[in-house]
């Protein structure tokens, strides 16, 4: 059975286009989606505000009805089926965002397309299209066309058009209606559809074998291939094609857990997610998302060097630098969580491991001999840019990984990631030949190595910490194994991976860390933290403890395989902004870890 109409859940499945992102409920309804682009005001709401209106809703009339959701395979086409208990009354629904080649680029409008089929009997469905402009401020005019209904938002003057060739004055009223023949329906921003209703089944085709093609085109491992799929899809969906920037999350003030005002807005592009996403697209084998966030990243870097260079840890897809945060008090929030926020004040934040991030991220692009030293001859200018600004940084404090509001602090994740910079800057510069350069570049790291050997871990915690000075643990620095900063034999490492199990697992799960923030206690798991336990588990020999907090994080995901930001460790319960790419990654990441090579099954 579905839940009631209006309950608030993550039980989601997510479409898009790498233009634009909705979520759709098991009940038929898309319950958020932001139009024309990922950081828009959102047109269909109701994911934060319960209330009548705000959504899309296709599902049976009258009582009785079951529905079960599914992604078709290897595809982001989510289909909807309906059946009516004690009757052979049945229908299913697609929905999807149109996304194929044409013409030698993607066509990728702002447009969802549902298409409605009877399967047996003589159903009767019910079809309530209530889109609300600027998060749920303004109901729109309807106004009725030959074939179409237009909302026009009265506030911006835009406007949606929704094509069908359903009865205009059912879908209007939002009355039943029997449905005797398929129905198509897209709702369109901007250019309308005017195309024979005929071809939105063709766009069905074309999308479904457009990502058919792109699975085939990904690199999986041996086991885990289903979650795999799904989780390089989600993270696909993700970017934005214009720009080449990769947002956090579809979604914005879904909180941490209940009762707290831990709500953000994750709809901008964070370059340490970012960066981490584009090396699992990498490692999966879809080099044109790194080669385009490359671009957005270099849009970003000054053209010559300056002294003081800082990047930001979040920017708009746009490149805009200027989020500010707002809260929207007329939404009642995820399950009555509020603030509603939108915009994050993160963009003002001093995160110094960013510079590591974003070199972590050009990597891969001086080891690909299909590009040519005349295009790296920019990218490793920018390189030195951004070692002299982890250089510098390197001996500053910050507001952490975490982005904690009140304060900075030496945090050691920050100081681990500057070494980062300057090792794989290192690397880079003795494959290209400046060996100078790489020497400087070299005697720099291990200098900041042996501080942070020094500084950055307690002894009588046996653990690296949080802090210079400090006693409190960090999940962020499992890192530090998985990206080299000591052997894995090295008796640090697998202390500080020991207490860290020890002290932030709770329930299978990992928390970020204990000690109390600028919002109180920590009391949900973040789920990224899991993954690189799991990761830092195999990397020490404990394959049984990685593969079964593994089994545990893949059960807890929602029955579409995706996951969010956090999950309650007493319920289980998904929270936190959705779907979540860093939690994504963090599947790809530790599937690719725990799967036999392909040569040890021939």
């Amino acid at each position: 059975m579905t839940p009631p109409k209006h309950e608030q859940t993550l039980e989601l499945a997510l479409i898009g286009n790498c233009q634009y992102s909705a979520l759709i409920d098991t009940h038929g309804s898309v319950v958020w989606a932001c139009f024309p682009r990922f950081d828009s005001p959102s047109v269909f709401t109701r994911l934060l505000d319960s209330r009548p209106g705000g959504a899309w809703t296709i599902d049976g009339d009258g009582e009785g009805w079951c529905s079960e959701a599914r992604y078709v395979e290897n595809t982001c086409v989510v289909k909807t089926v309906w059946t009516r208990e004690d009757s052979d009354e049945s229908f299913e629904v697609d929905d999807f965002a149109p996304r194929f080649s044409q013409n030698e680029r993607y066509y990728r409008p702002t447009m969802i397309v549902r298409l409605v089929r009877p399967i047996s009997g003589r159903p009767r469905i019910r079809v309530r299209c209530e889109p609300q402009f600027g998060y749920g401020a303004r109901e729109p005019r309807i106004d009725i066309g030959s074939n179409h209904l237009t909302y026009l938002d009265n506030g911006s003057g835009d406007s949606l058009r929704l094509s069908t060739d359903a009865s205009l004055t059912m879908v209007a009223q939002g009355e039943g209606f029997e449905l005797t023949r398929p129905l198509r329906f897209a709702l369109a921003w901007g250019e309308p559809f005017e195309d024979d209703f005929g071809m939105l089944d063709e766009y069905l085709r074309r999308t479904m074998a457009y990502w058919r093609r792109w699975c085939k085109q990904t690199r999986v491992p041996v086991d885990y291939q289903d979650a795999v799929l799904r989780a390089s899809m989600t993270l696909k969906l993700h970017t934005f094609e214009d720009t080449g920037a990769v947002i956090a999350a579809t979604t914005t003030s879904i909180p941490e857990i209940a009762g707290t005002e831990r709500t953000w807005d994750y709809r901008y592009c964070w370059l340490r997610d970012g960066a981490f996403v584009i090396r699992s697209l990498l490692r999966m084998g879809h080099s044109g998302d790194a080669e385009r966030f490359c671009e957005y990243l270099r849009n970003l870097l000054p053209p010559e060097g300056s002294e003081r260079f800082a990047l930001q840890p979040v920017y708009g897809i746009d490149s805009r630098a200027t989020l500010t945060e707002e809260t929207i008090e007329r939404l009642e929030g995820y399950r009555g969580n509020k603030p509603v926020r939108v915009g994050n004040d993160a963009y003002t934040h001093v995160q110094n491991d960013v510079y590591g991030e974003v070199v972590l991220a050009l990597v891969p692009l001086f080891y690909d001999e299909r590009l040519l030293g005349s295009e790296l001859e920019p990218v490793f200018e920018h390189i030195k840019n951004l070692v002299d600004a982890a250089e510098r940084t390197f001996f500053e404090p910050d507001a952490g990984i975490w982005e904690f509001r009140n304060g900075a602090d030496h945090h050691v994740f920050s100081k681990f990631m500057s070494w980062v910079a300057l090792d794989r800057a290192t690397r880079i510069a003795e494959r290209i030949g400046v060996e100078e350069l790489a020497a400087t570049w070299r005697t720099k790291a291990d200098a900041m190595k042996t501080e942070i050997l020094v500084r950055g871990y307690n002894a009588e915690r046996g653990s690296f910490v949080n802090a210079y000075g400090s006693a409190e643990l960090d999940a962020s620095l499992l890192l530090m194994p998985i990206l080299g900063f000591l052997p894995m034999d090295d008796p640090r490492m697998v202390s500080t991976i020991d207490c860290l199990k020890a002290e932030l697992e709770v329930g299978g799960f990992m928390y970020r860390y204990k000690y109390e923030d600028d919002f109180g206690e920590q009391r949900s798991a973040f789920t990224i933290c899991s993954t690189w336990m799991i990761e830092a588990l195999w990397l020490i020999g404990r394959k049984d403890e990685a593969r079964e907090m593994f089994a545990r994080l893949l059960d807890h995901r929602n029955g579409f395989g995706l996951l969010s930001e956090d999950i309650d460790p007493d319920t289980g319960e998904l929270w936190g902004n959705f779907p979540q790419t860093y939690s994504m990654l963090g599947i790809i990441n530790c599937a690719v870890r725990l799967s036999p090579s392909w040569d040890s099954i021939f």
